[in-house]
C-alpha cells in the first residue's frame, strides 16, 4: 500500500511540474504528458480496486 500511495504523490508532482512547464514554455508536449501520466494513474487506480474487491471476495468464498 505504501508503494501505491509513493506511485500516486510522485504521479500529482511530475502532473504540476508539467503543468508548470506548460505555463512558463507553452509547449503542447507538457500538457501531453500530463494526461498520460493521468490516465496510466487512473488505470493503476482501476487496477488496485479491482484487486482489493477479488481479494474481498476470495477471502468471502473461503
Amino acid at each position: 500500500m505504501l508503494i501505491v500511495r509513493l506511485l500516486f504523490i510522485l504521479s500529482a508532482i511530475a502532473i504540476g511540474v508539467s503543468a508548470v512547464l506548460y505555463l512558463v514554455t507553452q509547449d503542447r508536449k507538457y500538457v501531453d504528458l500530463a494526461w498520460r501520466i493521468a490516465r496510466f494513474v487512473l488505470m493503476s487506480l482501476l487496477l488496485t480496486v479491482l484487486l482489493y474487491v477479488l481479494e474481498r471476495f476470495a477471502l468471502v468464498a473461503l
